[in-house]
């Protein structure tokens, strides 16, 4: 009996950190950026390049910026190392309190869409690849 208690056991151990190691994984591959930022992708679906911007940080004209990381999937580097002004196609915010809105011309102007905190986004067809700035609310 002592010996099937310890064979138990040792299966236990084994099975919980599988399932440990995989849902650390998982979350690894779901979130690409840390609190309080915002991903920009180059491709819809939030999968190519993309960038990451700290929330607390407004940026008036994403000229200079480029989708500067990569990730696994179908379009993992698609649009690795382009500009993100006017050729982004998707949004992923990580921030629990603030929505991310991103606008068609420089300095906050013009056609806008508001991505809710804690949620994903293809940009409209007025905004995709049509984008130039971006500030949290």
């Amino acid at each position: 009996m002592k010996k099937r208690v310890a064979i138990s056991g040792v299966v236990l151990a084994s099975a919980t950190m599988a399932l440990v190691g995989l849902s650390g994984t998982a979350s690894a591959a779901t979130n690409v950026c840390g609190y309080n930022e915002t991903a920009i992708f180059y491709n819809s679906d939030t999968d190519g390049a993309y960038m990451c911007t700290n929330q607390n940080y407004n940026i008036p004209d994403f000229s200079g910026y480029t989708f500067n990381y990569t990730q696994s999937g179908t379009g993992g580097s698609n649009g690795y190392g382009q500009a993100v002004k006017n050729n982004a196609a998707s949004i992923d915010n990580y921030d629990n309190d603030r929505s991310y809105r991103v606008y068609y011309n420089s300095n906050y102007a013009g056609v806008y869409q508001t991505i809710a905190p804690f949620a994903h986004a293809n940009l409209n067809s007025q905004l995709k690849n049509e984008n130039a700035s971006g500030k949290n609310l």
